[in-house]
């Protein structure tokens, strides 16, 4: 979707001044106008309040593209650490190699320059942008409100296209594959349920489809502590008879840390509790064990949303959603 954006004319015209004075104002126009303080600051509340940004690259070539995408990322942006962020940069490379394009990557400010940032996103250099963070995010609904051609990347936004794997077909597979083993009780790690968008959704669907199997689904908050997944409660819980047979989590990371918490308890994997993870991602460390897993190539979903992004640039219509399949992997935890 996109957002009509604040003009030079809409600032001077709610401002009460000329469009020369305001263009003096937001542009620094070398003019012979001479404005004063109180008139310049009206100018420049108007213009915060329309969220209006000066792109001046894009008044110097009118009708033409600089071909740089920009990305801001929301997450974790130590790339030595972050095997997902690898992923995603490295199938957005190859995206803008084919398309032509370069790529800019913008990280998250610090609390209180949002604005700057905004105004950086929307000086010109970016064609459109490609917003991969947390739903909960500040700088989202700014994003959304400049008008800046974009698309969400792997986490939804609100106005704004989506490109991610397919949660919900990833949670039915790692059901599905417990249940054919005989797993009818679960206990599922997840993050916290604060962060919404695909946590909240493939829970959602997670829990759903436990219910039409006929499947006892325990929902946890995955520890965050760096070694441990699984709370000493529950993992008391998990040596009893009655408790779950089977543990269904969010990401890889979890499954392999959860793994290990287990074979320390005496707890053998997978002959009493099977494990599956999510992702599929190739880990920053040789992993610890030959996971169960939903596999999804998010080098393949950074790809398409460049490509989705291009549709935007270009005034095409697309889908407001791209759910790229996932498939499941067999190892040795279940």
């Amino acid at each position: 979707m996109r957002v009509n954006r604040a003009t030079l004319d809409d600032i001077a015209r709610e401002a009460g001044v000329s469009r020369s004075t305001a263009s003096v104002v937001l542009h620094a126009t070398k003019s012979g106008t001479r404005v004063s303080q109180k008139t310049r600051d009206t100018v420049l509340m108007v213009a915060e309040r329309l969220n209006y940004h000066a792109n001046s690259l894009a008044r110097s070539l009118k009708g033409s593209r600089t071909n740089v995408i920009g990305v801001f990322y929301g997450f974790d942006p130590r790339i030595g650490k972050s095997p997902f962020l690898l992923e995603i940069i490295s199938g957005l490379q190859v995206a803008c190699s084919d398309l032509k394009l370069d790529l800019l990557l913008h990280t998250s400010p610090e609390a209180g320059t949002e604005a700057k940032v905004i105004r950086k996103l929307c000086d010109g250099r970016n064609d459109g942008l490609i917003l991969a963070s947390w739903p909960t995010d500040q700088l989202a609904e700014l994003i959304v409100r400049a008008g800046l051609p974009s698309v969400a990347l792997v986490e939804p936004v609100l106005g704004l296209p989506l490109v991610t794997a397919d949660g919900s077909a990833g949670a039915r597979l790692q059901l599905e594959h417990l249940a054919a083993r005989g797993h009818k009780k679960l206990l599922a790690l997840f993050p916290n349920m604060t962060r919404g968008g695909s946590v909240a959704h493939r829970l959602s669907a997670l829990e759903e489809i436990a219910r039409e199997m006929g499947v006892e689904l325990a929902v946890r908050t995955a520890s965050d502590g760096p070694d441990e997944a699984i709370s000493g409660e529950d993992l008391t819980w998990l040596k009893t008879r009655s408790g779950p047979t089977g543990i269904v989590c969010w990401a890889d990371e979890t499954a392999d840390l959860a793994c290990s918490q287990l074979l320390a308890a005496g707890i053998s994997v997978p002959g009493d509790v099977a494990v599956v993870g999510f992702n599929g991602m190739k880990p920053s460390q040789i992993p610890r064990w030959d996971l169960t897993t939903v596999e999804a190539n998010w080098q393949s979903v950074a790809y398409a949303s460049v490509q989705r992004l291009e549709a935007e640039i270009n005034d095409q219509d697309g889908p407001l959603e791209t759910q790229l399949p996932v498939r499941l992997r067999v190892g040795s935890t279940t």
